[in-house]
């Protein structure tokens, strides 16, 4: 056991609503705690509790950007198949062969490129409706992290 932890022999039990339960699930989900008893500790004992939150754009984002990875990754794998067979090619006829497996493979490609330049341009116009809320969150200052810290320091310390 770590230095400093108390070990945790007394039990608690404690009746509520299914109500209850459901919404200190809820916002155990929520928070960054592992376990709803961390969660319902740090909120008896008032200790801050940490909170994520989830941007809905960002997760579309990050969805889509996945498909665009795998979509890239087999492109690049069925590229390295061919060059590889290109390389073990010994005769004309097989070269011919490549060359027309080749032409399928590039319409193949054309078509992804396609795909992927229309996903792209989706979430270039998902985004772009976000723009004005993040030109005000971030035209409030242009000070850094560490400059804003210094400065509410200053003021403190004014007060």
């Amino acid at each position: 056991m770590a230095k400093g932890k108390e070990k945790r022999i007394r039990w608690l039990h404690l009746r509520i609503s299914q109500k209850e339960y459901d919404l200190l699930q809820e916002w155990s989900k929520q928070s960054t705690c592992r376990k709803s008893s961390e969660f319902i500790r740090n909120a008896l004992f008032q200790r801050p509790i940490r909170v994520s939150y989830r941007s809905k754009s960002a997760d579309e984002f990050l969805s889509a950007a996945l498909k665009l990875k795998n979509e890239l990754s087999s492109i690049g794998n069925n590229f390295n198949q061919a060059v590889r067979k290109l390389h073990l090619l010994r005769t004309e006829i097989g070269l011919k062969e490549w060359v027309a497996n080749m032409e399928l493979e590039k319409e193949i490609v054309l078509k992804k490129t396609v795909e992927i330049g229309t996903t792209l341009q989706a979430i270039y116009d998902l985004l772009k409706e976000d723009v004005p809320t993040r030109k005000l969150h971030l035209g409030g200052s242009v000070l850094s992290d560490n400059e804003q810290a210094a400065a509410a320091d200053e003021q403190e310390k004014k007060a």
